[in-house]
């Protein structure tokens, strides 16, 4: 026999799914209990189907799939053949089964061959081309079983798959094994997988004569004559014995042949064919068949194939045998598993060698009398479970198609070594998918927690994290065994230590010292103490209380066990990614940094110790007080010093003992914490240790002679962050160790750097910080303490510490911690594989060959819109969502109706009616949405759900004649008597997207209308979007901005005949016409009646925060104090405007501590500007090259030292370069400068002095000089002296003087972008006492070369922009705003319109003192839609108040909009009196909750004495009203809450409530049926969606009544029919639209209710008005009971301004005027003028109306009271403003004037001419200079705005403007412009 080498190829893992088995162990028990795993049961198909044997082996699980793990795409998924499923988990599991991680084997050659006979998913998948997706292809074809499982782990070896019928995964193994031998691969999975889906493939099986009818395999049995198929999948992972860790078999040798030809057919098996293979086998392979103590044969059961196999059998093994030979086939136990069948019985085998047992056979009872060898005894049949007493084992394995395989296989020959010795316990590492993957596998090993190659094994796998597993746990196998579990996240977390000082003294269990590690390095810090005479490990173990009172035995113990337990994780493999220490912990941390040795950490610690010993200090004391840092240092006695900063609130104070005591004790009498630290009689970090300070000086100059840097790991806690950059702060030297010695403990400040996600492992004899930590760092870190002050067994805790760091998401490699493991394990060790488990929440699609279609009219329909027939959706974009379209259910349902009915829907009448959208459904951009059709074939009634709930409802029909069922309509005549212009497609679609309708692609298809949406054309392309635009056409009719969606349509009528015929014969553009009087739309064939719509909020709207800042002359020496963000931006400006292109920006390293920040804040002004790109560095050089930088930034702290280092500097840039120096301005003054710069700028803050400096240029005489003026005459000058400045290079001096000309700047911005304008300079001299301009005069400042000069007052400077100080006001009228959709923190009080309110007859304006807030004001300040509760159709927030009226009397009310203000506009109707006894707290609690209550309950549910009512959630406002009328009317009351605490509260508010009436929100409908004997409630009150729905309807009685709040989400129609239930929907709204009487009588009820005691206030929590956003915040959580009231003024004080931010309003009084208010802007601008109070416009425009969207906005102004007039004289004349003014003001005062117009000429200068510019500057300069110098406009404006858009030359235009506007401020009104 051949011997074992370290080529042999092993098994090393195996794992499989069997019939009725999950996995290899359950299969195993099945097999030894003697189970038929063959059933006979409907799993597959239909008992008796095509007469078909009714048993089969069938796996248990076939729909679940752990898809996320393998990364398989969920469309991948559902169309992926089920057998690759399997194949992609068993491999996984036989992976870890050899005690492999699959990470390792990852990119590795190891190669994949898969055994695969049927594939019947694939037709499956195909057999509809409507239904496929392209991803059967990769998720079925056979390739891919072996494909996929190389893509999925990474197996770079060979990978196909093999079919040779029922031998098909014997020859994989085969294949894999040559590979092997071959080095084509190095390791490799072998998989065999066979599925029973269609029973066609078995009717073909029967009908060759291969079945048994029985389902039985009696294999060698008398009556085989047959098979029964089955179902397996069976993975092995083979590997070079050399790798493996455990071995199940060795493959001693292998062979495959065919039969070739055969007389009886292909499918007959030759016998003697069998017979030469085997004998070839052994003979290669030098095997003597008579050590062959079992053989696992094919044995099939049929008549051919046993005959034919076992004779072979008995010829070639039966020869001089001895004994007989044992025979067995499990397909006996499991049926025939085809192309899994080799494998297997290779499980089989396995089990036998590793149990020690062969499996008995079943179904056999005589046998064959074809078969002489087992009639003479010479061939034995295993019929009960058979001891296997050694020796080989061989399988035969045969094909239908006549491929014959052979193994022979050796058992692992090794033994199982002793189990645990004695010592350190040991601790196991798992992960897994799930919670219970989890605790499975924990199970196992504390099962076999004495198996120490099992646990190793264990270990091996989870020794690096396995991607997707999401849970860890760790087992620690003590006595008593300690096991724990958590989630980790998926992000990677930080490690820090954490080292404590003094305090975490204690002596350790000995046990600890069993970890070698740890004892090693406390012997070796022994060691180094011996010749002081110190004996380190008789302290650390044998340490008392009075042992640890010797300051020198405490510093050695905490830091010697320190050093040990640093040492001991890096050993485990766990570092740090920061570290901080705490007083001596610093000590330990310079040893975790590596800037000291051990033997030095432990020195340093034993000086810090001896010196204070030596030092002969007073008697000192320390204390942990609950007092902040501040309030420490103010309230400390003198002799008492703040020392360790902690905590928030936590400080530890050092002093004099008994002043501490004294300390303690005054704090302990204030009830504020205090409590003495035991610190061995030692004040650290008080003055009261400094005089050991020399002492530890010189003893650690001796121990650290050459300090090394410290790292960025290494958080100092001993040094302020403001100094981290000074010397002292970089080195881990005695300076560094001194002070911290004796300075003050900064731990909180420290703690501040440690990430919120990260692990924090706290190092130290015991643990002091792990209460700060939690609470410093907060809940997401993971605090981790190594040992604790009261243990009873040190090493268990440290152990299962360390389990916990590992569930954090570390890699602790705990098999370091025990003896080495020599591989492989012994027989008989347990496997893993059978322990994996998955995530199997999800079910995957199943091929059901044999399910029926239904007949029912229910139908599933799936709409990707990945798909191209779909994708044309994505077009249909509402308010950014993309939104189904209402027509595309209309489309939807016809085409299901035409399915049911067999028909082609193209060619069907139809007509839906009393259509109802529900909800919206949003469309995913990838992915699919599916919807539910039910259709009733009786009546035509449908519903459309999604996810469970219903979207569409209505009735269709299929008319016979579809003619009838059109209305009667007259063409309409839209343009009768009227001049309104038509709306083009542009047109249009810009006034649908400005009401959030942001359609593209097929959903444009509105080609033009007249003015009045009666009469236009559609292009027609497809049914949705004809549909869609017939629906477009009527919803635009709608007069408003505001987001309308459609939510009713009275009838859709549809003849295609007619509609495609009309298409054909207008060339695809259909007539569409609209008629108002019976709400109709008619296209084509399709007519579209009672569309109704609903307002929605607008979630998606972005309001950029305008930037406003004023323009001024800013001097560029400025000697005026500003702030720093100011003067940077000043500096930084003038470096901009005098740079092209990206700017690189240069910080010269100083050392100067503050320079990076000054980098930052550089960089935070740039991000700010609009134009530039910016690279910044830092130049670490001493003497840098330069000329790379257009600005150098160098920190200055003392000039004069530094002048010549500056010179060198300024000596090195480039010409064109700046150089900035920050520095104190003391100190950088002019006189101190570098002589060889001039200052181009100087800004000065309270503290420092920003100086730019630049070389001098010199003056070029050769110069181009222009002066530059209003007659624009100069412009061809300009363009001559840039052509020739493209060829000489000389400088362009363009200067104004005299003119006060302000467009010079912009338009020198606009040339130097241009080929030669970079040499441009402007000078613009303001200055009338300024001598003329010339090069010579004015060379001082021209020879900063500064592209900008301004000369004003005798001062050199430039025009900035600056923003405004401050935009707040005070005023009485404020509102609360979220001004940031979605921020909670946006909310502030914004200025309303009350100061401009007229008087209405039935409003009264109150003042507001409490205002409540619901979550419907949460969900509209967050910008959130809800399904739940409908949002209010405004965007302010509050609907209920308390106050006080005009006349000062006490009231209370409800309103819609803005109770959360300081005042308000009330309806009379809905206010009330507030009663003497209560306070206007309590008052504001009552009106919403009762109003509500008593419209629902009285009004609508009418409701009456001795009824039951179920009121839902009777914790909330509205629920304890109700339960408060209810009870008063004598009703029977249920309510149900979801906190016991809610229900403790409701208990103690109504004792009246009957025991039994208040339940759970999970079971609240069996109170109910319990409560009323199983007849249900008269009435349910209350929201109700999902569960909650469903279980409310079932606890109503027949024909009782449903009050729902809300107007969503309602029950289908059927279900209340069922009942004859009555639903009402409750809208708070509806209140104040119903009619007089009903809100009268609404306010006589609650008016009775508060006079005979029924209205009482509710429960409250009260916040003040500087807490809006708390109180939001508390309001979202949804854990308050009662109402969340804000207090807007107190009661007893009389309402204040508030600050407010400002909004402007318009006096409707006066007259506002647009130039050019035609265009775009001025369009928009009029419509936010009407929406902000104005009512009168004069829109200037020459041309007057011309197009039809100006002409829609003119009709609908005008149609909703505004008076608008068109002025089309030439207003840039003075005849024409004068003009223009009259008509103003015969309308009424002007109240402003708007200049938007404009005109655009864009182009190079040199294709500009000076007509150009004059077109261009007309409309903004002249009309401005006129309206502007017309004195009696000027002082009856309230505002004067002009727009600005960014255009290339309006620039110019646009600065001689703003000029124009400054010189003229003087004369009153408001200029803002738009950028």
């Amino acid at each position: 026999m051949a011997t074992k080498t370290s080529d042999d190829i092993v098994i090393t893992g195996i794992s499989g799914r069997f019939p009725e088995s999950s996995n290899l162990e359950e299969f195993k028990q099945q097999l030894f209990d003697g189970v038929d795993l063959v059933t006979d049961d409907e799993r597959r198909w239909p008992s008796g189907l095509y007469n078909l044997p009714t048993r089969t082996g069938k796996m248990k699980d076939i729909s679940h799939f752990d898809a996320t793990f393998f990364g398989v795409h969920s469309k991948q998924a559902h169309t992926m053949d089920p057998q690759l499923r399997f194949l992609l988990e068993a491999t996984y599991e036989a992976i870890v089964d050899a005690g492999v991680n699959p990470k390792d084997i990852k990119g590795s050659k190891t190669g994949v061959y898969v055994g695969v006979f049927q594939n019947e998913s694939s037709e499956f998948w195909t057999k509809d081309p409507d239904e496929m997706t392209g991803y059967s292809l990769t998720g079925c074809s056979v390739c891919m079983f072996a494909n996929r499982i190389s893509y999925a782990f990474d197996l770079k070896g060979p990978s196909y798959v093999v079919d040779s019928a029922c031998s098909s995964s014997m020859v994989a193994l085969h294949q894999a094994v040559w590979a092997m031998k071959n080095g084509e691969c190095d390791a490799a999975i072998v998989g065999g997988v066979n599925l029973l889906l269609k029973p066609e493939t078995s009717l073909e099986f029967s009908k060759l004569g291969m079945l048994n009818a029985e389902g039985k395999c009696k294999s060698f049995d008398a009556s085989g004559n047959g098979y029964v198929r089955s179902e397996a999948t069976v993975v092995v992972y083979l590997q070079k014995a050399t790798f493996a860790k455990r071995v199940y078999a060795t493959i001693l040798g292998m062979k495959v042949n065919n039969d070739g030809y055969k007389v009886e057919g292909i499918t007959f098996p030759s016998g003697s064919m069998q017979n030469e293979l085997i004998r070839d086998t052994y003979t290669k392979f030098g095997v003597d068949s008579s050590e062959i103590s079992y053989l696992e044969a094919h044995g099939t059961g049929t008549i051919a194939g046993d005959t034919q196999e076992v004779n072979s059998v008995a010829d070639f093994f039966c020869e001089n045998r001895k004994e007989p030979l044992f025979i067995g086939s499990v397909k006996s136990n499991m049926g025939h598993a085809e192309s899994a069948s080799g494998l297997c019985s290779l499980a089989k085998v396995v089990i036998s060698m590793e149990s020690g047992f062969i499996p008995a056979n079943l179904h056999f009872q005589s046998p064959n009398k074809n078969i002489p060898a087992l009639c003479d005894g010479r061939l034995k049949v295993v019929t009960k479970n058979e001891p296997w007493l050694g020796g080989l084992i061989a399988i035969n394995s045969f094909g239908a198609g006549g491929t014959n395989s052979h193994l022979i296989l050796k058992a692992n020959p090794k033994e199982k070594i002793k189990q645990n010795t004695p010592g350190v316990p040991r601790i196991v590492a798992i992960s897994g998918r799930t919670s219970d993957a989890v605790h499975t596998l924990i199970d196992q090993v504390k099962k076999h927690r004495h198996d120490d190659e099992f646990l190793y094994l264990v270990n091996e796998v989870h020794q690096d994290g396995i991607k997707g597993h999401q849970y860890r746990g760790f087992c620690l196998l003590n006595d008593t065994p300690v096991d724990e579990i958590g989630d980790i996240s998926f992000q990677k977390k930080p490690v820090w230590f954490i080292y404590s000082g003094v305090g975490s003294q204690k002596s350790i269990g000995k046990e600890l010292m069993q970890i070698e590690v740890f004892r090693s390095s406390i012997k070796k810090s022994s060691v180094v103490l011996q010749q002081f005479g110190i004996d380190l490990e008789d302290i650390i173990v044998n340490g008392t209380d009075s042992t640890f009172e010797n300051v020198l035995n405490t510093t050695v113990a905490i830091v010697g066990v320190q050093i040990a337990l640093t040492d001991l994780l890096k050993f485990l493999g766990v570092d740090p990614s920061g570290i901080i220490g705490h007083s001596i912990g610093e000590i330990s941390c310079a040893y975790a940094d590596e800037t000291l040795t051990a033997e030095q950490t432990i020195l340093t610690a034993y000086h810090r110790g001896k010196s204070l010993i030596d030092s002969d200090l007073v008697k000192g004391s320390m204390a942990a007080v609950g007092l902040s840092w501040e309030q420490a240092h103010q309230r400390c006695p003198s002799n008492v010093f703040p020392a360790c900063h902690n905590a928030q609130n936590i400080t530890t104070v050092s002093g004099l003992s008994d002043s501490v005591k004294a300390f303690v004790a005054q704090l302990t009498s204030e009830n504020i914490f205090a409590k003495e630290v035991k610190v061995s009689n030692v004040a650290f970090h008080s003055k009261y240790v400094a005089k050991a300070g020399p002492q530890f000086h010189k003893a650690l100059k001796q121990i650290i002679p050459f300090p090394k840097p410290r790292t960025s790991k290494w958080i100092s806690s001993s040094i302020p962050e403001s100094k981290w950059t000074t010397a002292l702060a970089q080195y881990s030297s005695p300076d560094y160790h001194v002070g911290n010695f004796l300075s003050p403990v900064l731990f909180h400040e420290a703690l501040q750097h440690v990430p919120d996600n990260a692990v924090v492992i706290e190092i130290a004899p015991s643990a002091l910080f792990q209460g700060i930590i939690r609470r410093s760092l907060g809940s997401k870190i993971t605090p981790v303490s190594l040992l604790k002050k009261e243990c009873d067994n040190d090493v268990e805790f440290l152990l299962t510490a360390l389990g916990r760091v590992h569930n954090a998401g570390c890699q602790p490699k705990f098999a370091k911690l025990y003896p080495s493991m020599d591989f492989p394990v012994g027989r008989g060790t347990p496997m893993i594989a059978p322990y994996v488990k998955w995530d199997h929440s999800e079910e995957w699609t199943v091929p059901n060959f044999v399910e029926e279609n239904s007949s029912s009219g229910a139908v599933e329909v799936e709409v990707d819109v990945t798909k191209e027939e779909n994708r044309f959706l994505l077009g249909h974009s509402t308010d950014s969502q993309i939104v189904y379209p209402a027509a595309a259910y209309v489309v939807l349902i016809w085409k299901t109706l035409a399915k049911l009915k067999n028909k082609d829907y193209a060619h069907m009448p139809f007509v839906i009616e009393n259509v109802e959208f529900h909800r919206a459904t949003i469309i995913p951009k990838q992915g699919s949405i599916k919807f539910s059709i039910n259709i009733l074939q009786q009546n035509g009634d449908f519903e459309l759900c999604q996810g469970g709930s219903i979207v569409v409802t209505g009735r269709t029909q299929v008319p016979e004649n579809v003619s009838k069922m059109f209305s009667k309509l007259e063409p309409i005549d839209s343009q009768t008597g009227e001049t309104w212009l038509k709306l083009n497609h542009e047109d249009v679609f810009k006034e649908l997207r400005l009401r959030g309708f942001e359609y593209g692609g097929s959903f444009q298809e509105i080609l033009e209308t007249d003015n009045r949406f009666s009469n236009g054309k559609i292009k027609w392309n497809n049914w949705v979007s004809c549909i869609d635009a017939m629906l477009q056409f009527w919803a635009i009719r709608i007069h408003t901005r505001e987001l309308y969606l459609p939510t009713k349509l009275q009838k859709v009528v549809i003849d295609p005949k007619m509609h495609l015929q009309a298409a054909r014969e207008s060339d695809n553009v259909l007539a569409v016409s609209a008629f108002d009087n019976i709400g109709v739309v008619k296209c084509g064939g399709v007519e579209v009646k009672g569309l109704k719509t609903s307002y929605v909020t607008r979630c998606h709207l972005t309001h950029s925060t305008p930037k406003i800042e004023k323009y001024e002359f800013v001097p560029l020496e400025d000697k005026v104090w500003v702030s720093e963000n100011v003067a940077l931006k000043m500096v930084v400006q003038t470096v901009l405007e005098n740079s092209v292109g990206v700017l690189r920006i240069g910080k010269i390293e100083s050392g100067h501590p503050m320079e990076k920040k000054l980098l930052l804040e550089i960089e935070e002004v740039l991000k700010r500007e609009l134009v530039i790109s910016v690279d910044t560095k830092i130049i670490t050089s001493k003497y840098p090259t330069l000329t790379d930088f257009d600005l150098v930034v160098v920190s200055v702290a003392n000039i004069k030292t530094e002048l010549s280092f500056l010179e060198t500097i300024l000596q090195n840039l480039k010409q064109e370069s700046f150089l900035l120096l920050e520095g104190d301005k003391e100190d950088l003054n002019f006189n101190n400068l570098p002589s060889m710069g001039v200052v181009v700028s100087t800004q000065v803050t309270s503290t420092k002095m920003y100086t730019l400096l630049r070389k001098p240029t010199e003056i070029d005489t050769n110069s181009s000089v222009i002066k530059v003026t209003e007659d624009l005459s100069w412009i061809e000058l300009v363009k001559d002296a840039m052509k020739r400045n493209e060829d000489c290079g000389n400088k362009i001096y363009l200067y104004t003087q005299g003119d006060n000309f302000g467009g010079l700047i912009g338009f020198v911005n606009c040339l130097k972008q241009e080929p030669g304008g970079e040499k441009v300079r402007a000078v613009f001299i303001e200055d009338a006492n300024a001598p003329p301009f010339s090069l010579t005069r004015y060379s001082e400042q021209l020879r900063k070369d500064l592209v900008h000069n301004v000369l004003k007052k005798n001062v050199w400077g430039t025009l900035r922009h600056i923003p405004f100080d401050n935009d707040k006001i005070s005023t009485q009228h404020a509102y609360i705003r979220a001004q940031v959709a979605g921020s909670l923190a946006s909310l502030q009080w914004v200025q309303s319109r009350l100061d401009l309110r007229k008087n209405e007859p039935n409003l009264e304006l109150c003042r507001v003192y409490y205002a409540p807030i619901t979550s419907d004001d949460v969900l509209l300040a967050m910008g959130k839609f809800s399904e739940e509760r409908p949002l209010k159709r405004n965007h302010t927030l509050g609907s209920e108040f308390s106050g006080r009226d005009n006349t000062d009397n006490r009231v209370m009310g409800i309103i819609t909009t803005s109770s959360l203000a300081t005042t308000i506009e009330v309806d009379k109707e809905f206010v009330w009196s507030v009663p003497e006894k209560w306070s206007l707290e309590e008052a504001s609690t009552v009106p919403n909750a009762y109003a509500t209550s008593y419209y629902a309950l009285v009004v609508r549910g009418g409701i009456k004495s001795g009824e039951s009512v179920l009121i839902h959630d009777g914790s909330e406002t509205i629920g304890i009203a109700s339960i408060r009328i209810a009870l008063k009317m004598g009703c029977k009351v249920f309510t149900f809450v979801n906190t016991k605490e809610k229900k403790d509260f409701l208990e103690r508010i109504f004792p009246e409530l009957a025991d039994g009436c208040i339940g759970h929100d999970s079971t609240f409908d069996e109170m109910v049926l319990k409560g009323t004997n199983g007849c249900g409630v008269d009435l349910v009150f209350g929201y109700a969606t999902g569960e909650h729905l469903e279980a409310s309807l079932n606890c109503l009685t027949h024909g009782g009544r449903f009050l729902k709040i809300g107007n969503f989400d309602f029950p289908k129609k059927s279900v209340l029919k069922m009942k004859n239930i009555s639903l009402y929907g409750i809208v708070f709204d509806a209140q104040f639209r119903s009619e007089v009487s009903i809100k009268r009588k609404i306010w006589r009820l609650v008016d009775e209710g508060i006079s005979n005691g029924t209205v009482k206030p509710v429960p409250r929590t009260v916040f003040r008005n500087n807490q809006i956003e708390e109180a939001f915040h508390c309001a979202e959580s949804t854990t308050h009971m009662g109402k969340l009231i804000l207090e807007i003024c107190p009661e007893d004080q009389k309402p204040h301004p508030v600050l407010a931010t400002p909004r402007s309003y318009f006096d409707p009084n006066k007259t506002y005027v647009l130039i050019g208010g035609l265009g775009g802007f001025g369009l928009e601008l009029t419509n936010w003028l009407t929406q902000r109070g104005a009512k009168k416009f004069i829109l200037s425009s020459r041309n007057g109306i011309r197009t039809g969207y100006q002409s829609l906005r003119f009709r609908n102004w005008t149609q909703s009271g505004n008076i608008v007039q068109i002025f089309t004289a030439d207003v840039t004349t003075l005849k024409g403003t004068r003009k223009l003014l009259k008509v103003a003001d015969n309308l009424g005062p002007v109240g402003g004037i708007f200049n938007v117009a404009g005109v655009v000429r864009d182009a190079l200068m040199v294709n500009l001419t000076e007509a150009d510019f004059k077109t261009v500057c007309a409309p903004k300069i002249e009309i401005t200079k006129l309206f502007l110098h017309h004195r009696a406009v000027a002082e009856m404006l309230d505002s004067r705005i002009t727009d600005m858009r960014i255009q290339r030359w309006n620039v110019f235009v646009k600065l001689v403007e703003k000029w124009v506007f400054q010189d003229s401020r003087s004369n009153g009104g408001l200029w803002v412009m738009w950028v």
